[in-house]
């Protein structure tokens, strides 16, 4: 049979050969052959000396008929559960089965008996008795391998199999303690600082507000603002800084910010490219982690801000008109007495409709930011470890959680809530030493808290491509193609 491939060849399947293109693969030297992903619908077949082949048939539904023709001549590779199709084309061949006391053509394995009495390999030694009856018709007997554990189950490295739900958890921790070391190592360059720099600005934003960071009540050094004895809006407990305290304060925040965000945008690329490697089973290499995270620093940084400002501005809508009821009803008196009670009255109306309507709009907005957190939460690792632009790196998350929306929000939400309570449990003990070691510590804990948030991602990304493209065209992305020669000058003797 024959079906037509993509790349605009044909995949034929005869009694010998299985042949693509100008590809020929000998029936007899084929290891396994399955479907591996199934949008787009992709077979692979692993052939002894060429390794893992994919192809991808243009037709859907023609994967599955050229994994049968195969399994008709080699029942020894149909897996256990493999349905035939009900409708097969004209010229389908038969199903294989050997007959009573025989045993299987040259070059295949013989063909193992479901009674226990060893492969059929004639002659039988005199005084054996009579050979065990042949399998019943239909019957396939599975390879050994069929009964091996599932090569997801201790590796974090990528295999050719998409990972269940629990296999996807168990490959994160997997990755993060096998290369423990180097993500240490890596940590302490591109992670620390950053985590130092929001230390910074959280300790000038508090000095902003007037808040003594060193004293032990949490607003120390706060004045009570106050407006007015008939207020409804109970007094802020601070005062921002006056004068050029004011522009000190703001200027270290904000610059602690701005530095800080560009350097997480690094740190997301560098343990990105890190990761990558670590998936592919290739050598982790730092020099080149960083070059690499350098190179990679603009799209990541972009696509980072654009999935945040889009979270920040779905969220903060609600608080927003929320804001608009406080100011106005703060603005118009209305919870004065006096000769503004009247007007008090109109303004505290509308006051209470933006309050409700911020009620009202906040369950919605939580709700789409979570959904676009998560169809554009892999962009900035999408833009780390390929080469394409941030615009590009949103349409291909957003590709690529298609139909996976709850196993990505599953695995994020999960790793989100062990992060978050480890830090959160450290950060107490912390939170009680003097500020200066409380924060290195925090920085310290961020350092060895964002590599898993990273891997996380990263193991996410793959496990999708590799759900969507194939095992080989995700495993061979990015390696080094060989450079065509270049064409000769010199003249041939025709063209003088």
């Amino acid at each position: 049979m024959s079906i037509p491939l993509r790349d605009g060849t044909e995949l034929r399947v005869t009694r010998e050969h299985v042949l693509a293109g100008e590809r020929t693969y000998a029936l007899e030297r084929i290891q396994d052959a399955r479907q591996v992903s199934p949008d787009p619908e992709t077979i692979a077949l692993r052939v002894a000396g060429a390794g893992m082949v994919e192809f991808q048939p243009v037709r859907p539904g023609d994967g599955p008929l050229a994994l049968d023709a195969i399994y008709r001549w080699r029942p020894d590779l149909r897996p256990p559960g493999f349905e035939a199709s009900p409708q097969l084309p004209a010229g389908f061949p038969s199903p294989v089965v050997p007959a009573p006391g025989t045993y299987a053509p040259p070059g295949y394995p013989p063909y193992p008996s479901p009674y226990g009495y060893g492969p059929l390999q004639p002659p039988y030694p005199p005084g054996a008795g009579f050979p065990p009856p042949p399998p019943p018709p239909g019957y396939y007997p599975a390879p050994a391998s069929a009964y091996a554990a599932s090569p997801n189950a201790n590796s974090g490295e990528l295999t050719p199999y998409p990972r269940t739900f629990g296999e996807t958890l168990g490959a994160i921790f997997q990755l993060y303690f096998k290369r423990f070391g180097v993500w240490m190592t890596l940590a302490l360059i591109v992670a620390l600082l950053p985590a130092l720099l929001a230390s910074v600005a959280q300790y000038a934003m508090l000095l902003l507000v007037g808040v003594d960071p060193q004293s032990a009540t949490p607003f120390g050094t706060g004045q009570l603002s106050t407006s007015g004895s008939g207020a409804c809006i109970p007094p802020l407990p601070f005062r921002l800084a006056a004068g050029d305290q004011l522009w000190l304060y703001a200027s270290v925040a904000g610059g602690a910010i701005v530095l800080g965000t560009i350097l997480a945008a690094w740190q997301t690329a560098a343990f990105s490219i890190g990761v990558r490697d670590g998936i592919l089973g290739r050598p982790i290499v730092i020099r080149r982690s960083l070059g690499g995270g350098l190179r990679r620093l603009f799209p990541t940084l972009i696509a980072s801000l654009i999935v945040t400002v889009i979270t920040m501005v779905l969220v903060g809508v609600p608080l927003i008109v929320e804001g608009v009821a406080v100011a106005q009803l703060t603005s118009s008196g209305a919870c004065s007495g006096g000769a503004n009670a009247g007007a008090g009255t109109n303004a505290l109306a509308a006051a209470d409709v933006l309050s409700c309507l911020g009620l009202i709009l906040f369950v919605p907005c939580v709700i789409l930011a979570i959904v676009f957190s998560v169809r554009l939460g892999l962009a900035p690792y999408t833009a780390a470890t390929e080469r394409i632009g941030p615009f590009k790196a949103l349409g291909r998350s957003w590709r690529l959680t298609r139909s996976h929306f709850w196993r990505v929000f599953g695995v994020t939400l999960l790793m989100g809530l062990t992060v978050g309570i480890v830090g959160a449990v450290i950060g107490e003990f912390a939170a009680a030493a003097p500020t200066i070691v409380s924060v290195a510590v925090i920085a310290l804990i961020d350092a060895i808290l964002t590599p898993l948030t990273v891997i996380t991602y990263t193991v996410l990304l793959y496990d999708l491509r590799l759900r969507k493209e194939g095992y080989t065209a995700v495993t061979q992305a990015g390696q080094p193609q060989p450079v065509p020669p270049e064409p000769s000058t010199t003249a041939s003797p025709e063209s003088i």
